[in-house]
């Protein structure tokens, strides 16, 4: 008997290659939790694609406690999908010392559009002098482990 992995994209967008290397670290933990994945920069993704998934996972840096423009832009075109019951999580990657980041702003934007936050969002840190990284000693097992976790989190 044939059982369908369930199927997640790891949405980024990135400057300097530090949150797309958080993705990918994302993607790997929900490969190893039995989760079909794939890691794609959202500039590339058309949003009607966002229909033949079971989880999305958004990750963003953070730009004056916020997220880019670009994101923004991204996140205002779902509104014409139908993405309504799909599952979700955010990261954001920002500043070791940074009290706030882009994580509320995407889950908030998630939760108008329908989606079921999974989990709390991954602060995915940078030293605090360091703007292009790379990302703190660890991060990237951090994120594999958040990857981990969701994909327990859509198979239960």
């Amino acid at each position: 008997m044939f059982i369908a992995l369930p199927k997640g994209l790891i949405l980024f967008y990135t400057v300097y290659g530090n949150t797309e290397k958080a993705a990918q670290a994302i993607c790997e933990g929900l490969k190893e939790g039995g989760v079909e994945a794939e890691c794609r920069d959202m500039r590339k993704v058309k949003p009607e694609e966002l229909a033949m998934y079971d989880i999305l996972v958004f990750g963003s840096p953070t730009h004056m406690e916020s997220i880019p423009n670009d994101v923004k832009t991204f996140m205002k075109r779902l509104r014409k999908q139908d993405v309504k019951g799909k599952r979700g999580a955010a990261f954001d990657t920002r500043y070791e010392d940074a009290k706030v980041g882009a994580l509320n702003v995407l889950e908030d934007r998630m939760r108008e559009l329908g989606i079921t936050i999974l989990r709390s969002g991954l602060p995915v840190l940078l030293p605090s002098w360091a703007a292009e990284g790379p990302l703190k000693e660890g991060e990237l097992t951090k994120c594999k482990e958040f990857g981990r976790i969701l994909a327990q989190a859509v198979k239960a």
